[in-house]
Formats: C-alpha cells, structure tokens, sequence
C-alpha cells in the first residue's frame, strides 16, 4: 500500500511576518519625520518664488502699461486689506495672499486686478509694509528697500527662512540669509 505524502507547507510563519512588520514600521517612524519637514522646505520655496514672481510682474507690468502698479495683502476676495487688518484667516502677514492692482489714468476709481495669489498653508510670510507701488518708467519701487521673511508656520530649528528682498530698482532676490548682498 502506498503512502501519500503530506506535501510540504509553504509561506511564512508568523514570526517571520511579525518581524517584517517591526522592522517596516520602524523604518516609517525614522523616515516620517524627514519627509514633514522636506515638505514645509518645499512649502517655504514655493510661497518665496510665488512672491518673488508677484513682484517682477508688478514692475513689468508699471513699465508696460505706463501706470502705478500696487502689490497688497488679499482679503481672499479681491480687495487690499487696510493695514493692521487681519485677514479671513485671522492671520495678519501675507499667508493671506496678495493682489496685483493698477488704475487706468482717467478711467474711473475702480482698480484693476491683474493677478491674485491665493492664500498659502503652512507658511507665514511678514513683511515690511503692508502694500507696495512700481512707479513707470523703470518700475521703481516707491519708498526704499523692501524685504519679506517666509518661514513655516511651525517653527522647527532645522527649516530655515527663506527671505525675498526688493530692492529700490524693483528687482525681487531670493536669499536664505536676510543680509547677505
């Protein structure tokens, strides 16, 4: 009479799979971190660049069309917040977002908008004025040097600032130091 083998059991054994598990969510814990604060970096360079962006736009634009042009804090529907004003959020920097606005000489008080930036997350951005004219010709910016500090709304000592200076000829610079030249 013949025998029938049991065929060899194949897979893994519970310990096998509970050591995977301990190693894989140890791995998670140790990378999580790294990866929040990666992503507030990459938040703090696209709110500078966006900024950065507004204020080159706003320059070519008074050179363009031979107007002042006007960059102020949003109130998220289209109009400048009067400063000290907080905005929808509550909050009183630029995280609101900013309007692009110009009058057209000898056509009514209404302004018109030529760009608005939505309200950014995770970000604080102050400023050293609440609102800012490019004059024509050259876009000049009225007043003196001008400077903006983007940081993460949660402070960590390992994510820097990144800070977005106007100078008074207009042009907008991206730096990680506040005063470096």
């Amino acid at each position: 009479m013949e025998r029938y083998r049991a065929a060899p059991r194949r897979g893994f054994m519970l310990a096998e799979i509970c050591t995977v598990m301990a190693i894989s969510l140890a791995l998670a814990a140790w990378v999580i971190p790294s990866l929040d604060e990666w992503r507030s970096r990459e938040q703090i360079r696209a709110a500078a660049r966006a900024l950065a962006r507004t204020l080159s736009l706003a320059r070519s634009e008074a050179v363009a069309r031979q107007a002042p042009v006007t960059v102020c804090r949003s109130d998220g529907a289209g109009r400048c917040i009067l400063p000290g004003r907080p905005c929808a959020t509550g909050a009183l920097d630029w995280s609101c977002g900013w309007l692009v606005q110009t009058r057209q000489p000898g056509v009514g008080a209404w302004p018109i908008l030529l760009h608005a930036q939505p309200a950014v997350s995770d970000v604080t951005i102050t400023g050293s004025t609440t609102e800012m004219r490019f004059l024509p010709p050259a876009g000049l910016s009225a007043g003196s040097f001008r400077g903006f500090a983007v940081r993460a709304a949660r402070a960590s000592p390992r994510i820097a600032a990144l800070h977005v200076r106007l100078a008074a000829g207009g042009r907008a610079l991206i730096r990680a130091d506040a005063y470096r030249r």
